[in-house]
């Protein structure tokens, strides 16, 4: 779980969301992707209530787009070589981002995390700053002023033809997603109570 001690700082690492970039730039104790009855289960009380929370959401379609591009990718910074190939990789590479979209429609559950609905990471959670993805380098000042960030594991852009059918789908199916989305967008780039 991705906690600084020494700053009394929670990051929620929702996957595709800046988030390598983040536990890199801050040298963070711990890594990997954990929501937030995870935090309640594993850590005191105390810290989860008098540490200051924080995540990065980003527009759900775009997201979805960078988590296609980055299950495509042979090698990554989490999957330098063959043996250690992303999950979804095979998968990936037979069916374009249409047919990932249609089997997540059909309730198929796919290996990595980061296509599962970012508002999973902080259900339960009312007490958070969200940090917009598109604005991270100014954002990220909100929570540690006067910081750089590194950009680390960062996708491969690549260009898809979408159909509207599966713009559609991602918008019903990351609609929690893009209710915040939307919140975040009207409120110029954060909040912190949801």
């Amino acid at each position: 779980m991705p906690i600084d001690y020494k700053n009394e700082i929670i990051f929620i690492h929702i996957p595709r969301n800046a988030g390598t970039s983040i536990l890199r730039s801050f040298e963070m104790n711990y890594i990997g992707h954990h929501n937030w009855d995870d935090y309640k289960r594993l850590n005191s009380y105390w810290m989860i209530n008098k540490y200051k929370k924080f995540c990065v959401f980003r527009d759900p379609l775009k997201r979805f787009i960078s988590s296609y591009n980055y299950a495509s990718m042979e090698k990554s910074f989490w999957h330098p070589d063959i043996a250690g190939i992303h999950k979804d990789y095979d998968i990936c590479k037979k069916l374009d981002i249409n047919g990932i979209a249609r089997l997540l429609e059909r309730g198929v559950e796919l290996w990595h995390e980061s296509w599962i609905p970012q508002n999973y990471w902080i259900q339960g959670l009312d007490d958070i700053l969200i940090l917009k993805y598109e604005n991270i380098s100014q954002d990220i000042q909100k929570v540690y002023p006067n910081a750089s960030l590194n950009y680390d594991n960062v996708s491969e852009e690549l260009s898809h033809n979408i159909t509207d059918y599966t713009k559609q789908f991602i918008k019903e199916f990351y609609k929690k997603d893009y209710e915040i989305w939307e919140k975040l967008l009207s409120s110029n780039g954060t909040k912190t109570k949801r």
